[in-house]
């Protein structure tokens, strides 16, 4: 919540007060803006570098799931491209994979996070759960 209290919320001065207000008559609401606007640390500045595509990177592991309802498959996709001119992008698929890999698959997971950290090649694609 903390980074995306300080990096991914584009009102800033917004308050909760005002977030339930424009949520009062809507259909759907999220839970999200009001989690943005009351977290319990304080949000960091937004530095130099905020919003900038990085000149140099280490080698980078991207994982990704095909299912991910807040970062589009295809979206992502074409992030880990514009980040590969700036340095090694491993870019490693979840086969219905949602949000939050680490909880939602964490098989996969361990398998490329360790592969990745071991300087093992990490394998393109995973699913989980595993196919029958």
């Amino acid at each position: 919540m903390l980074i995306a209290a300080s990096e991914n919320n584009a009102r800033p001065e917004l308050s909760l007060e005002t977030v339930n207000e424009e949520a009062r008559d809507a259909l759907f609401v999220s839970p999200i803006p009001g989690l943005l606007v009351s977290g319990s640390v304080p949000r960091y500045t937004r530095d130099a570098w905020f919003g900038k595509t990085p000149d140099t990177l280490p080698r980078t592991l991207m994982l990704q799931g095909t299912l991910d309802p807040n970062t589009a498959y295809a979206g992502a996709q074409e992030h880990a491209a514009m980040l590969r001119r700036s340095g090694p992008v491993t870019f490693h698929t979840v086969d219905r994979g949602a949000h939050l890999l680490p909880l939602v698959a964490p098989r996969c997971f361990v398998a490329a996070v360790g592969s990745f950290i071991d300087g093992d090649v990490v394998s393109e694609r995973c699913a989980e759960p595993a196919p029958e």
